[in-house]
């Protein structure tokens, strides 16, 4: 952006005030022009903002003749900053050292002053915090990211690491180290591995309709888009298998019984009592008897 002032002959000088000198762009430069070609080897330019220090410039001039004057000369001084000026802040443009012609005739010894105000910062989302301090200066919700990771201060969990931005379940762990991001009870590697969402607290969902919620699913050891795979079903595989466990043992047991207490007798060695005296061999201990006593 350019500003011109001109300075113009006529019974003395005249400036004329640039237009636009207030609400300046920071990357302004300055065209003075004048109504004559002028000596600029004794000329200073200054550049100064008031409430600053002196801001560095570079100069070029250029002149020439308009013949539809006849012949009158016209220069032409630019002033260009060599630093972007800083935003709602006031400068002056001061030309010292004596405005002469190219004759060297003293046309203006007094400073030529002008002021000039540059315009407020722009704030482009306009969430009060102007665009060079907005980390985000197109989202009017955000303007701050400390860690610089690319997520808004207020929406990171974490906003001192730049590894880590996400605690879903606010329990001070990211998620990226955490099993269960939600924080629903499921490990989010079992809810991937059915399709759920894991950084959805969706315990409570039933998305095959078969009566009972992913939690008990996942308790149960259950497929939760299956409705023939749920925890009744379970139950009732586990109770009909332990009845035939059961079953399986008193068959066993009754087996066992009956072949010890009946069939199993056949298997013992009957006890053989010994063959009984005859009768006559008792009749003889007994005679045996009666003479040991006479």
């Amino acid at each position: 952006m350019e500003v011109r002032a001109e300075v113009e002959r006529g019974g003395g000088i005249e400036i004329k005030p640039p237009p636009g000198s207030e609400g300046l762009a920071v990357d302004v430069s300055f065209e003075i022009s004048f109504g004559i070609h002028i000596n600029t080897s004794t000329l200073k330019v200054t550049l100064k903002e008031l409430s600053g220090g002196v801001v560095p410039v570079g100069l070029m001039y250029a002149w020439g003749v308009d013949w539809g004057r006849h012949g009158a000369t016209w220069g032409v001084l630019k002033v260009t900053p060599k630093r972007t000026l800083n935003y709602s802040s006031a400068y002056s443009l001061v030309i010292s050292g004596g405005l002469q012609d190219y004759l060297g005739s003293l046309l203006l010894e007094s400073d030529m002053v002008s002021l000039y105000t540059t315009m407020s910062e722009p704030d482009t989302d306009g969430d009060g915090v102007p665009d060079s301090s907005d980390a985000f200066p197109y989202d009017p919700t955000a303007w701050k990211d400390t860690d610089g990771d690319g997520v808004p201060d207020g929406r990171d969990a974490f906003p001192e690491d730049p590894e880590y931005s996400s605690d879903i379940d606010g329990d001070g762990k990211p998620d990226e180290l955490d099993p269960d991001a939600d924080g629903d009870g499921m490990p989010d590697a079992w809810e991937r591995r059915y399709g759920l969402d894991p950084t959805l607290d969706d315990s409570g969902a039933d998305p095959d309709g078969d009566g009972y919620t992913n939690i008990e699913e996942y308790m149960e050891g259950t497929d939760p888009l299956s409705e023939s795979s749920n925890p009744g079903e379970r139950e009732k595989r586990i109770f009909e298998s332990s009845l035939l466990t059961a079953a399986v043992i008193l068959v066993a047991l009754l087996v066992t019984y009956l072949f010890f207490s009946r069939g199993g007798r056949g298997l013992r060695r009957e006890r053989k009592e010994p063959p009984l005296p005859s009768e006559g061999i008792l009749e003889l201990d007994e005679e045996l008897e009666e003479f040991l006593e006479e």
